[in-house]
C-alpha cells in the first residue's frame, strides 16, 4: 500500500496528519496519525519531519490490518532517537577511520645517510 500525505490539523498540543492509503486496485482509505508536539520537542524532532515519520509508522503496519487512526507514541520517538544516536556514532567512527595519512610533498628531498668507512 502507498500512503499519500493529504494535510494536517491542530488539536491543542497535538497535530493530526491525514493520509490516503492507496492499494493496488487504486482504492483509497483515509488514515490519521496523531503526534504530540510536546513530545516531539522533548526528543528534538522537528515539526517538518513529523509527516514523513508518521508515514513510516503507517508503512510498518501490516497491510489491511490495524486501526485507521494511529498515535505516534513516546515509545516510537524513543526508538527514533536511539537509531539516530547509533547512526551518529557510526558516522563519527567512519570519520575517524578515514583520516588521510600524512603525505610528504614531492619537493621535499629525502636526506640519505652515507655509510662511513
Amino acid at each position: 500500500m502507498e500512503y499519500q500525505f493529504t494535510g494536517f490539523t491542530h488539536n491543542g498540543e497535538f497535530r493530526e496528519f491525514a493520509f490516503n492509503g492507496v492499494d493496488d486496485d487504486r482504492n483509497k482509505t483515509a488514515y490519521k496519525v496523531v503526534a504530540d508536539l510536546g513530545l516531539s520537542r522533548k526528543y528534538n524532532i522537528a515539526v517538518q519531519e513529523l509527516p514523513l515519520l508518521c508515514r513510516r509508522l503507517l508503512e510498518q503496519m501490516p497491510e489491511g490490518a490495524g486501526p485507521q487512526t494511529l498515535t505516534f507514541t513516546e515509545a516510537d520517538m524513543k526508538v527514533l532517537v536511539t537509531l539516530r544516536m547509533a547512526t551518529q556514532r557510526q558516522n563519527i567512527h567512519k570519520k575517524i577511520q578515514r583520516r588521510p595519512k600524512p603525505v610528504t610533498s614531492p619537493w621535499q628531498q629525502r636526506v640519505e645517510t652515507v655509510p662511513q668507512t
